[in-house]
């Protein structure tokens, strides 16, 4: 979904409509005061159940950045290692309409791996805000976001525009004038129907991405295959057990099919396990497309990673039905050796 973000008339507004979603992700937020850029400070609060029974409050300092255009540059941001401490946070959390100029994401990348900050630092760039957003209808009414933004080109034919999309990765509306990936999206397509884990990698802007939104989901869906797409971001095993419910909402009263269970897992692997098992009960097919898995190894914590591990264990450990529940993992190869560890 494409949200035109220029509609939003002020930093207030944006900041408003931060809080209503963080609330609506199941954060308790307040406001700490008129920070240094005169705009509130939001502080997000969320239990985080590190083991069953035993949650724990984590607190982040979020800061929100309304530009439309343009890139967030460290100029644009608070000095958060100074301000985390002040408001008692555990984490910072910078959300943005634009895009991340590399030399912050590397920053924010890098006080997670760094021995000598004792807090997390995550975001949502406007590709992120989108799919947050997409989420929750009411939110996008009450701020007059409802419509998506109307591509110029989205209902003339393909040779009357340019198609190439820049530095823009492709989504399912464009797999019309998608072009030139032919045999690796077959080559993924005949994948999937014969494993029940496939990796998707290459260097970073090489199109991964657009390959599976434009070329194989496509192709998927033609295939009436269920199709669960999620990124890592820093909640992975939350956001995959959220996205494949949801999938499996749609379809419940039809496949009669019993959520509770699966809410009811402990575990991913348990949650996997579950899965399966309705999935073949109800021959139905379901692909869980993990998109930029190398976030499992930046933004994610170690409890996440171990889940995961366990979950990717699961899926290998079952005699199970080839291309009946399939996970497509979509990372980096720079990345690729933390998978063996």
């Amino acid at each position: 979904m494409v949200i035109d973000f220029t509609k939003i008339k002020s930093g207030q507004d944006f900041e408003d409509l931060c809080a209503d979603l963080l609330e609506a992700e199941g954060f308790k937020v307040r406001h700490s005061g008129v920070g240094p850029d005169r705009g509130m400070d939001i502080i997000a609060e969320k239990d985080v159940d590190y083991s069953v029974g035993n949650p724990e409050c984590f607190i982040w300092l979020i800061q929100c950045k309304h530009k439309n255009k343009g890139s967030v540059d460290r100029s644009d941001l608070r000095d958060f290692i100074k301000d985390i401490p002040k408001h008692g946070a555990d984490g910072y959390f910078l959300i943005t309409d634009t895009r991340l100029a590399t030399t912050v994401e590397d920053d924010l990348t890098n006080v997670d791996k760094s021995n000598d900050f004792r807090f997390k630092a995550r975001y949502w760039d406007k590709r992120t805000l989108e799919n947050e957003l997409s989420q929750h209808q009411r939110i996008l009414e009450k701020y007059g976001l409802g419509e998506p933004k109307k591509v110029v080109h989205e209902k003339r034919q393909w040779y009357e525009f340019n198609p190439y999309k820049l530095l823009d990765s492709y989504n399912e509306n464009d797999k019309e004038y998608f072009f030139g990936r032919n045999k690796d999206v077959t080559e993924l397509l005949e994948l999937v129907y014969r494993h029940n884990i496939v990796v998707l990698f290459g260097e970073s802007g090489t199109g991964k991405t657009s390959a599976l939104n434009a070329g194989l989901i496509p192709k998927l869906r033609d295939n009436n295959f269920l199709i669960a797409y999620v990124r890592c971001l820093d909640d992975p095993v939350t956001r995959l057990r959220k996205e494949v419910i949801g999938r499996l909402s749609a379809l419940e009263k039809k496949l009669k099919i019993d959520l509770d269970i699966l809410s009811a897992t402990k575990n991913l692997a348990e949650f996997i396990r579950e899965l399966q098992t309705l999935l073949e009960q109800r021959d139905t097919k379901m692909v869980v497309v993990i998109d930029q898995f190398e976030e499992a190894f930046t933004r994610a914590g170690e409890r996440d990673r171990l889940q995961l591990a366990e979950g990717i264990t699961e899926l290998t450990s079952t005699l199970m039905s080839k291309g009946r529940l399939v996970f497509l993992f979509s990372i980096r190869e720079d990345y690729l050796g933390y998978l063996w560890d």
